[in-house]
């Protein structure tokens, strides 16, 4: 099972999220699924570095910037760091 730790340090902001036990991370190399997510989130278009797609495909998720954000594993290990760089 893994989770998606996001965290916005300056507001003192935590979050969970429940992936289950498979996701995809689609960035700007993935030209046709990117501008398909970015077509929903347009306004925020500079600010979206990645997004998480989860749940069979069901749900989608954009990653921001000025936010840490980390795969954990259901035991609280770090699987994965997306944080921007």
């Amino acid at each position: 099972m893994f989770i998606l730790r996001k965290m916005v340090c300056d507001q003192q902001l935590e979050s969970n999220t429940i992936l289950g036990d498979l996701y995809n991370v689609v960035s700007e190399n993935n030209k046709k699924d990117w501008d398909h997510f970015m077509e929903r989130w347009k306004t925020f278009e500079e600010d979206i570095y990645l997004f998480i797609v989860y749940r069979n495909g069901s749900e989608v998720m954009p990653l921001y910037k000025k936010q840490a954000n980390y795969i954990m594993t259901s035991d609280g290990k770090t699987f994965c760091n997306l944080t921007y760089k």
